[in-house]
């Protein structure tokens, strides 16, 4: 899988840019068998392809069927709440972080049940209710790439 990856990636980014990555591996039946991504990095995508792969999903491979990879290509921090509750939730990821990253959390454009920004907090803060209001709020779009089985 993991060539597979590559295979799929650097026709789009260079080995050596460095954005933010998410990886999601799916099953036959495209039920999600787990996640991960990396966000404020200095590192590059073949590094953070490597690590996030051989560390953490490599385990799953033989009932991998799918990866979806989304790059970061556009994002910005926001400190305005009107802002914030003004993007479409189906067109942007939002990501919250502590100020000192300790806790975080972020929800996908186009979730389930998700109709404005107010219900994406409500859900993070629902999710992780040790979250105070004192975050970091980063709304990002992605390039979605999707790896078949080899």
């Amino acid at each position: 899988m993991l060539s597979s990856i590559k295979k799929h990636l650097f026709p789009h980014h260079k080995k050596t840019d460095k954005k933010w990555l998410f990886l999601s591996a799916f099953d036959t039946k495209s039920i999600l068998l787990w996640s991960h991504g990396v966000i404020h990095t200095d590192k590059t995508l073949e590094n953070l392809a490597n690590t996030i792969y051989t560390g953490l999903m490599a385990k799953y491979e033989k009932d991998i069927k799918l990866i979806a990879l989304d790059v970061v290509t556009d994002y910005q921090q926001e400190t305005d709440m009107q802002k914030i509750i003004a993007t479409s939730p189906r067109d942007f990821w939002i990501f919250v972080a502590t100020i000192d990253n300790t806790i975080s959390g972020l929800v996908l454009p186009n979730t389930q049940w998700v109709a404005d920004m107010q219900q994406a907090l409500y859900i993070l803060k629902q999710k992780h209710p040790q979250l105070t209001w004192n975050i970091n709020v980063f709304l990002f779009k992605t390039q979605r790439i999707l790896c078949p089985k080899e």
